[in-house]
């Protein structure tokens, strides 16, 4: 029996801009042109979800939006697409949505986090969660409701001992951190996927070899996404302790910002499937690089797209 998967994260409106034009003309006021637009189903969580779909994985996932136009939006497209879900509907809230805005080779991200920041403990049906081998957890700082309760939460699934958990953190828009917490967190979490950014504040290191030291001895699986300089991870399990860098497929990069949740989803499927950590790890770093090539959020096919990517696509030159 294929293994299945259940996410407790994240899900919005992704609006993606793409090639503002006379960028250097930009002040309050002005208006600029771009060269093209996409309007997704996104969210941290909601791409990992769509992309673990795609490669055949039996998934679920809760999340909370309002009963709105973009509410509306994302129902329709969870039915057409056939993808289960455990949303929670709501008309005192609005939808979250997230506008990116890419300037030369970095990015901006203006957020709402509407319905994500009220999902609670009592929207979770344990009993459900139980049923399924892997829980991941996205954008822990947007989920403001279930951050009190995130122990609880991670006791309770933790109860079925046969459960693997998985935590994409996300990028904290209050710079707080929450170092200790997150601490505390990763003792139940069995993989931890933070980016560079993430990794280094809330380790408060100035290095990232410092970062992932640090990172491992709270967590058995810890892996750091470098973007454009790949990953560096580190591994206790089954086979004692492993550290791996690889570098990133080359591509022509469009967006990245979906490039981390394709990213996870690569690694977990390698992982519940019984690959090797390197080759979970490439199967990974197949996914983010391909998405990267893309403009908006999740892109793929089916499983095999990535493969053959990978078959034809060499890797970055140091």
């Amino acid at each position: 029996m294929s293994k299945q998967v259940i996410l407790i994260g994240d899900i919005n409106i992704d609006l993606s801009l793409k090639g503002i034009r006379n960028i250097s003309e930009i002040k309050l006021g002005a208006e600029l042109g771009i060269d093209e637009y996409t309007f997704d189903i996104g969210g941290s969580g909601f791409n990992f979800i769509k992309a673990l779909n795609s490669f055949g994985v039996k998934t679920d996932f809760y999340g909370k939006i309002g009963n709105d136009f973009f509410g509306h939006n994302i129902k329709e497209h969870l039915k057409n697409n056939k993808i289960n879900n455990s949303l929670i509907i709501s008309d005192e809230i609005k939808t979250g949505i997230t506008t990116m805005i890419p300037i030369k080779k970095n990015r901006f991200f203006f957020t709402y986090s509407g319905g994500n920041e009220y999902l609670g403990i009592n929207d979770l049906d344990f009993g459900k969660i139980d049923r399924f081998d892997h829980v991941h957890l996205s954008s822990y700082y947007l989920l403001k409701s279930l951050q009190p309760d995130y122990i609880t939460i991670l006791k309770k699934i933790k109860a079925n001992k046969k459960i693997t958990i998985s935590f994409d953190i996300g990028f904290d828009p209050l710079r707080n951190w929450q170092s200790e917490k997150v601490f505390e967190i990763l003792k139940y979490v069995d993989i931890f996927l933070p980016n560079e950014t993430e990794a280094l504040n809330i380790t408060k290191s100035k290095n990232i070899e410092k970062a992932l030291n640090i990172l491992a001895a709270q967590c058995e699986i810890v892996i750091v996404k470098l973007g454009p300089k790949g990953l560096t991870a580190s591994t206790k399990r089954n086979t004692g302790s492993e550290t791996i860098s690889l570098l990133p497929y080359d591509v022509k990069v469009a967006d990245t910002s979906c490039s981390g949740d394709c990213f996870d989803a690569g690694f977990i499927y390698g992982f519940l499937n019984g690959y090797g950590f390197q080759d979970s790890l490439d199967l990974a770093n197949g996914c983010g690089s391909l998405q990267a090539s893309k403009l908006g959020s999740y892109k793929f096919k089916d499983l095999s797209e990535i493969v053959d990517f990978m078959k034809v696509t060499k890797k970055v030159i140091k």
